[in-house]
């Protein structure tokens, strides 16, 4: 496995695949991006029956990548939004 810096921010490639940081892990706590984006529009389908999809401008990837749990994520989307 390789770590390299893209434009796309930091990239790892496995097994000669290029996946621009979607296996790599969250918060320590094996989750990737796709794990992650699965848990958020969880809690958000629950909580306002919306999903990520449904908060196009945020930037779920930052939320990802600074290790913001999923719980947390939904919340602050809502709340931004006057949701919650």
């Amino acid at each position: 496995m390789t770590k390299r810096k893209t434009e796309y921010g930091w990239s790892i490639d496995m097994s000669g695949r290029d996946t621009f940081g979607l296996n790599a892990t969250y918060n320590g706590k094996g989750l990737t991006f796709s794990q992650w984006e699965a848990d958020v529009n969880e809690s958000l389908a629950i909580r306002a029956g919306l999903g990520m999809d449904d908060f196009a401008s945020a930037c779920h990837w930052d939320a990802w990548n600074d290790g913001t749990a999923p719980d947390d994520w939904a919340e602050q989307l809502l709340y931004e939004e006057g949701l919650y």
